[in-house]
């Protein structure tokens, strides 16, 4: 149903007169996701914007779901932003000024040809659109053309997507999807109608066209119901999808290499279709791998690859509808799905203006933070395409190593050119280690410890660099988020602050288990010296203990020192006395989330509260994966002052160093 839009009679148009604009930044009431739609810096430039839908339909006149969801698009999206698009036609009056959604029969049928002299009619593919801007004397009309009602869809959304960017509307623009299927898979059970929804009108605006569930048949009837007017397939399984369309699915990746964006080849159809991690740092480190999945289309999966399939975990389902910067993945997979060669630096932009609004002090800050975060989690992850070591929810090198080493004192990196299946061509290519893309280094070789990469460094410190480095890029994105506070509600300010703060405090975790095991397990230093090295860093096993005792672990890198400290009572204390020279410090504590119920932590300085905190609970015992850090900065100290924690949470260690906001 559209909500807005009045069906008037031809000839009650002429004369109309524009409303005013509101130059106030707030969204339209229906907004999800980057599909915000406020009104642009320079609304004079779309002052004569028609006011008018013109919805063409079929030869009866009647209009399909997508092509109805598209002039309602066009209302929610033009009719906030520019003032128009209040009136809807069924046909094309040569008196009024118009937006035209039709198929190039509809276009026939209408006579526009007859109506608009520079109208040339082309070939459009079906899920091709074109966007031309005519013009008949004092007349003008913008026509958007589908080579189906779907096309129809994606038209209506690209057009209003220029306004929302501010964009020069071209004249003429023409587009169609590299691949004919681009779809996304929710893991877990089928999210409500509506969250379906508001997913619906997300997956067509970037041209994604299916979508897999995990359902039954009622339910698969009902979300075909609810995604019939986006234009949207639906497949109850993996298996339906891939017997229906005869094609085989593989993954973009090797499993522990999931920002590679290489995987071997292997037996099956003909037609592929490749599976893209949307969230490969899971919901605490938001990552967008656009370059993983361009380089995808260099590697074998690419032979014969007619699909790509976005993995949407069931815990990422809500949060996503919540928080931009993991809206930020899903948006640069469907662009990049309908068009693999466009630059990761034109998706992001779209994604920001859109979602950001015009101020470049806000968008330009969230589009680097975007663009740089794949290379800051792959450094902390995976540097130079060492298998990732540990999980999307934290480090665990130990575990990775299990059954094969990825390092030791003689050389580094998995071999996989070697002991995966590989065509014979694709490993002449890259047989040489100096000739293979940095990304893929460590992946496919196993290279001796004084291999130099390109920049002339030895391969172990280039893995140093690029863990200090990625860890360094996640704090300056926090850091930069932090000057656009005052640019922002509150409401949209605060949860990504906190997303990029808990993004930090994880890259730091990350790099300090990378940097200390490639230390352990190579005995190859840091040339810059900072590798195993704690500034002001007490073992909490060192202090003094109440109702602590002490945990050795196996996994070094899962605790600072091999060891924390556990409580079996039901208040426990870990203290020190302060040697250092009076002055503001600042203090982080290592802790451990809770395996089952939260804990509680007092921070005290000579008795005195000064902070509290709570662990949250992520099921599993003291290590990497729950591995936390607290921050309280702005701490006078003077010798002699005695610093305490009670808590009943795992403790791992306390870090005192000087505050160099003070200092």
């Amino acid at each position: 149903m559209l909500r807005t839009l009045q069906r008037l009679a031809l000839g009650t148009l002429a004369g109309l007169s524009f409303a005013a604009v509101s130059l106030a930044q707030t969204p339209a009431p229906s907004a999800v996701g980057w599909l915000r739609y406020v009104i642009p810096p320079d609304p004079p430039r779309y002052h004569d914007m028609p006011h008018a839908v013109a919805l063409l339909g079929d030869a009866n006149g009647r209009p399909a779901p997508e092509e109805e969801a598209a002039a309602e698009e066009l209302d929610r999206g033009l009719g906030h932003m520019v003032a128009g698009t209040d009136v809807l036609l069924h046909r094309i009056d040569p008196r009024n000024d118009a937006i035209i959604l039709g198929t190039p029969e509809a276009l026939r049928r209408s006579g526009l040809a007859r109506i608009a002299p520079g109208w040339v009619d082309k070939p459009v593919p079906e899920e091709g659109f074109r966007i031309v801007h005519l013009r008949n004397g004092i007349r003008q009309w913008w026509v958007l053309e589908g080579g189906s009602p779907r096309a129809e869809l994606y038209a209506a959304f690209r057009f209003a997507a220029m306004v929302t960017e501010d964009r020069q509307l071209p004249d003429e623009l023409a587009e169609s999807p590299h691949f004919p299927l681009r779809a996304i898979q929710i893991e877990g059970p089928t999210p409500d109608d509506g969250v379906l929804r508001q997913y619906g009108r997300l997956f067509a605006s970037v041209g994604i066209n299916g979508i897999v569930l995990n359902c039954n048949a009622q339910q698969k009837a009902e979300a075909a119901r609810l995604f019939r007017p986006y234009g949207i397939r639906v497949w109850s399984s993996p298996d339906e999808l891939q017997t229906e369309r005869n094609l085989h699915l593989q993954d973009s990746s090797f499993p522990d290499a999931p920002m590679s964006g290489l995987a071997p080849e292997t037996a099956g159809k003909e037609h592929r279709a490749a599976r893209f991690l949307l969230l490969p740092g899971g919901l605490r480190q938001p990552v967008t791998p656009l370059h993983a999945w361009q380089m995808t289309l260099r590697s074998p999966v690419a032979t014969s690859l007619t699909g790509t399939l976005g993995m949407l975990s069931q815990e990422a389902v809500l949060p996503l509808l919540e928080q931009p910067m993991l809206q930020a993945s899903l948006y640069a997979f469907g662009r990049f799905a309908w068009n693999p060669e466009e630059s990761r630096d034109s998706i992001v932009d779209q994604w920001a203006r859109q979602t950001w609004g015009d101020d470049a002090r806000i968008f330009d800050v969230a589009k680097k933070i975007v663009v740089d975060s794949e290379a800051s989690y792959a450094g902390i992850t995976s540097p130079l395409g060492l298998p990732r070591l540990g999980t999307e929810h934290g480090p665990d090198p130990m575990a990775t190593e299990a059954g094969h080493s990825l390092a030791d004192r003689e050389g580094i990196g998995a071999a996989r050119l070697q002991t995966a299946e590989f065509p014979e061509a694709f490993r002449r290519e890259y047989a040489n280690p100096s000739a293979t893309p940095q990304e893929w280094l460590l992946l496919l070789h196993r290279v001796p410890l004084s291999f130099r990469v390109r920049d002339g460094q030895t391969v172990t410190q280039s893995v140093y660099d690029a863990a200090f480095t990625g860890a360094s890029a996640a704090a300056n994105a926090d850091d930069a988020w932090d000057e656009t506070r005052s640019l922002l509600e509150p409401e949209r300010w605060t949860p990504t602050h906190l997303l990029l703060q808990d993004n930090a405090r994880r890259a730091e975790i990350w790099r300090e288990a990378v940097v200390d095991w490639l230390l352990r397990v190579t005995g190859q230093p840091d040339t810059l010296g900072f590798a195993g090295k704690h500034a002001g860093r007490i073992e909490a096993e060192t202090m003094t203990l109440k109702g602590y005792h002490t945990v050795f672990t196996e996994d070094k890198e899962g605790s600072s020192g091999g060891a924390y400290v556990f409580c079996s009572l039901s208040d426990c204390s870990a203290s020190t006395e302060f040697r250092g020279e009076e002055n503001v410090y600042r203090i982080e504590v290592g802790y451990f989330d809770a395996p089952q119920a939260p804990q509680r932590f007092v921070l005290r300085i000579n008795g005195a509260v000064v902070d509290t905190w709570t662990s949250t609970v992520r099921g599993a015992q003291p290590g990497g994966v729950s591995a936390e850090r607290f921050v309280r900065n702005g701490v006078r100290l003077k010798p002699g002052d005695r610093i305490e924690i009670h808590s009943t949470g795992a403790l791992d260690f306390m870090e005192i160093t000087r505050d160099p906001r003070w200092n």
